[in-house]
């Protein structure tokens, strides 16, 4: 997370305030050099809201991750919550393809764990290479306790991209070099 002056927010900007995070839907200029009117949605509930900043104002925000799978594929994170001391932090994410786009707010850190891309990004790609090996058990007529992780539709797509799969989860672990 970094301090970003107002004048410099982009439509899909993350902005963090304290526990929640909002995504920058729409920035207007009124009073350019003055004033920036900021439209926002929160990344948990949906709930659109605006604010008026001043030009130079601080703004804490975040970049989402994205790493292509594939020709065409893409997985995303993107902080959706903070952590507080009751609750983990919280990222949105998003796999999309030729056929396939799904998304879903359920990736987790622990509880009392600094927002940090990577780690979800990590969890993410482990619960897809989870849900390519229950693809594969299905078509051998086999049971897998994974196989509801994700649609099967998410799952056979895991399946035929396991090696960039597996490929990006090293690099991201530092396995491999950049």
């Amino acid at each position: 997370m970094r301090p970003t002056p107002a004048r410099l927010l982009r439509e899909g900007s993350l902005v963090v305030d304290f526990t929640d995070v909002h995504k920058v839907t729409k920035v207007e200029y009124p009073l350019p050099q003055q004033l920036v009117t900021v439209r926002l949605t929160n990344q948990m509930t949906g709930y659109p809201s605006s604010c008026d900043l001043r030009w130079d104002q601080l703004i804490t925000t975040e970049d989402p991750l994205e790493i292509e799978i594939g020709l065409t594929g893409t997985v995303r994170v993107e902080l959706a919550r903070l952590a507080d001391n009751k609750n983990p932090t919280v990222y949105r994410w998003r796999v999309t393809d030729e056929g396939v786009d799904y998304q879903g707010t359920d990736i987790h850190l622990r509880v009392g764990q600094r927002a940090d891309n990577e780690k979800a990004m990590g969890a993410l790609l482990s619960f897809l290479g989870t849900g390519g090996e229950a693809y594969r058990a299905t078509m051998g007529d086999r049971k897998s306790d994974n196989a509801d992780m994700f649609p099967p539709d998410i799952n056979e797509w895991a399946y035929q991209h396991s090696e960039e799969i597996s490929m990006a989860h090293l690099r991201l672990s530092g396995g491999l070099e950049r």
